[in-house]
């Protein structure tokens, strides 16, 4: 066994005993399975409201509640912790254009979660690991062995990176062949640098309006989308709410898509301003 082999057993060992702090899961956020075939959408297997039209198809997940700083403090070079944001997932069986839209809302149920301020979110192709295998989190040992060996001990708050492509294993994983990896598609955030930080490349939408959204052309394949609060001095230890809503329509002409490269490419990046309801009960 090589030196760096020996280092990472030892390392996971060590480790192997600590608790875990995050898991990353996809109950009840699970955005559907959509395929577009010419102008016809059709959707499926969804945990929120499906609504279909024919050429298009949006589901929403409300009463969602995340806290303030998560996506944030995923934007700096010591990562995020994955337990401060919300993991939904989505598969497109074939390519389509895709708009997803979070917006902060007040509701109620049990207790009362104020709007989220500052949405923000990052989406990703891949699905972390799903039952009956162990959920990834951030101090699983293969993931501590992983952030170790990337940037060095002690040098990170998790595993979570809101602008770039990034890694978590299980308590199973044994080499890092056996992490999950996302691979960074884009992100949007609401507001400014003045709420979600100095970091550079964030996709701001320049109004703070409590409401982020963006189109995107997507190829084939699983994703996984990242919300979470984007205010960078964010402290509070609260829970905040939010909805989240997926909308899926046909590509355009394959003439219109010249200039995207990859399984995915940024088409537009637009904001809006949203009255946002009164508290009510929605238990």
């Amino acid at each position: 066994m090589n030196r760096f082999l020996s280092y990472l057993a030892i390392l996971i060992i060590t480790l192997s005993s600590q608790t875990a702090l995050a898991h990353i899961g996809y109950t009840n956020r699970n955005l559907g399975t959509y395929t577009v075939a010419g102008t016809l959408v059709t959707g499926s297997n969804n945990s929120g409201s499906l609504v279909s039209s024919g050429s298009s198809a949006t589901v929403t997940i409300t009463n969602q509640n995340t806290g303030e700083a998560g996506w944030a403090n995923g934007t700096d070079a010591r990562f995020g912790d994955s337990h401060a944001i919300r993991a939904y997932r989505f598969t497109l069986v074939t390519p389509a254009i895709v708009t997803i839209e979070i917006v902060g809302l007040d509701y109620t149920s049990g207790i009362s979660f104020s709007a989220l301020e500052h949405p923000a979110f990052s989406l990703f192709q891949g699905l972390a690991h799903l039952a009956p295998a162990a959920a990834d989190h951030d101090s699983s040992p293969i993931s501590q062995a992983w952030l170790t060996a990337l940037v060095g001990a002690g040098n990170y708050d998790g595993a979570f990176n809101a602008l770039g492509s990034w890694k978590i294993g299980s308590d199973d994983g044994i080499t890092f062949a056996d992490l999950t990896s996302f691979l960074y598609v884009g992100h949007a955030a609401d507001g400014t640098a003045a709420n979600y930080g100095s970091a550079s490349g964030i996709n701001g939408d320049g109004v703070a309006d409590g409401f982020v959204t963006a189109t995107l052309s997507l190829g084939a394949g699983d994703y996984s989308l990242f919300a979470g609060g984007g205010n960078f001095a964010g402290v509070s230890s609260s829970s905040y709410g939010y909805e989240v809503a997926l909308t899926v329509v046909p590509e355009p002409s394959v003439a219109g898509l010249i200039g995207l490269a990859g399984a995915a490419g940024w088409i537009t990046l637009r904001r809006r301003m949203v009255k946002r309801p009164q508290p009510a009960d929605k238990s």
